[in-house]
């Protein structure tokens, strides 16, 4: 990113980025859901550690968020 963008414009370009690591979170989330599906036993729960720790946890602190937004 540039310096000469205007601040719209860079806060424009920053929440276009945001939207796609989002979209690749997504992404990696559903592979290590199917992945747990051909795991051995460590593998799985690894897998199963990764996606609990990671996506569950990010959907249970906004939940609490919007809790405290009411």
């Amino acid at each position: 990113m540039t310096d000469e963008l205007s601040p719209v414009a860079k806060v424009d370009a920053l929440a276009a980025e945001l939207e796609d690591l989002d979209a690749r979170r997504v992404a990696i989330g559903v592979e290590l859901v199917n992945l747990q599906f051909g795991l051995d036993g460590d593998a799985k729960i690894r897998a199963t550690e990764v996606f609990h720790s990671d996506y569950l946890g990010r959907l249970f602190a906004l939940v609490d968020e919007l809790r405290t937004d009411e």
